[in-house]
């Protein structure tokens, strides 16, 4: 059985709800203030193309997640593209760190041969239950690096895992 693991099209609708409402919120702010200061009429194009692009930061920023995803089964963690495409496919039992948080990436697998799989990015819990997953084929394995953002995982890993 395998796991997938990423953003999906879901979390991107929400990223652009959060978008739409802080857009408007921009929006009347900016409305209520030109209406103050008597400019509503000519600058209201302006307040609203500054609000559509600031609430369209969100959604750009999580659109490329939705296109990458990892897939862990019990011999393999794969790299997928649109959940179906691999890019790069490791075995499980090569694997040698994980790190979350430490970089540019979310997560970054490393294995015995050298080869890296980089992971850019999705929701906390969603690299909460891979860190899991991955503990769970790997008992054994202790290797995993947390930065500071990730740091409650490193005590959901611990609490799994006493002995580490």
């Amino acid at each position: 059985m395998s796991n997938i693991f990423g953003n999906t099209m879901t979390h991107l609708r929400r990223a652009a709800v959060v978008g739409v409402v802080f857009a408007f919120g921009v929006c009347v702010l900016l409305s209520s203030d030109f209406y103050i200061h008597h400019r509503l009429a000519a600058d209201w194009p302006a307040a609203a193309i500054g609000a559509l692009c600031i609430g369209s930061i969100l959604p750009l920023i999580v659109l490329p997640t939705c296109f990458f995803s990892i897939r862990v089964d019990e011999q393999y963690i794969s790299h997928l593209f649109c959940g179906r495409i691999v890019l790069k496919q490791c075995p499980l039992s090569r694997l040698e760190s994980v790190r979350v948080g430490l970089g540019l990436f979310a997560v970054v697998f490393r294995f015995t041969d050298g080869s890296r799989i980089h992971f850019w990015g999705a929701h906390i819990r969603i690299i909460q239950a891979l860190c899991v997953c991955i503990h769970k084929r790997l008992p054994h394995f202790r290797d995993f690096r947390f930065g500071r953002r990730y740091a409650i995982l490193s005590e959901i890993i611990h609490e799994l895992n006493p002995n580490a």
